[in-house]
């Protein structure tokens, strides 16, 4: 948790790595002050693999999400650059 802070100063929220929150991970978070989230979406952007499969991603998003919604897009995958 606290690696993840030294990354985003300022942080308020914690999202647990793979979305894997343990109770441990948990009261860490809550110690430092963290609120934990989840999210309520996963977009399946890590199985686009082409142009196209990302613009179908992007239209099955756009009909599910809902207000309030947390969607899940991944900043590390080939296709966001």
């Amino acid at each position: 948790v606290r690696a993840c802070q030294a990354r985003v100063p300022g942080a308020t929220l914690f999202r647990a790595p793979l979305g894997k929150l343990t109770p441990a991970l948990w009261r860490a978070a809550r110690r430092e002050g963290l609120e934990c989230v989840h999210w309520s979406l996963d977009s399946g952007d890590w199985r686009c693999r082409s142009e196209a499969d990302v613009r179908t991603c992007a239209s099955e998003v756009l009909k599910l999400a809902r207000a309030g919604d947390v969607i899940l897009f991944h900043d590390d995958h080939a296709r966001v650059h």
